[in-house]
């Protein structure tokens, strides 16, 4: 995904985010100031949803770590209500890299 910005934004925050095996969903920690978030996912992949409903492993959208996209959240809203579980229950845990602006 090719993001573009009038004004390139500035960073106020990472986060490496681990999502275990289990379905109890993850939520981000997010920097004071957070409007923007771009995050990948990288060794499984996992299930997230952004409406405040928490996603299990088999609803929500779906983030493929093979496919080495960056997924965007555009609104403070949909970060604060932002939630994470593994797609796949059964190996190893997933890890979101989150990047702040």
């Amino acid at each position: 995904m090719d993001v573009k910005h009038p004004i390139p934004p500035i960073p106020s925050g990472f986060e490496q985010l681990t999502v275990s095996s289990t379905e109890t969903p993850a939520t981000l920690t997010i920097p004071t100031g957070t409007r923007y978030a771009l995050m990948r996912v990288l060794d499984d992949d996992v299930r997230i949803r952004f409406d405040g409903t928490a996603p299990t492993s088999l609803t929500g959208f779906q983030l493929r770590f093979d496919d080495a996209q960056f997924f965007e959240l555009t609104s403070r809203k949909q970060i604060d209500d932002f939630q994470v579980v593994r797609d796949n229950l059964s190996s190893a845990s997933a890890i979101l890299l989150v990047l702040y602006y």
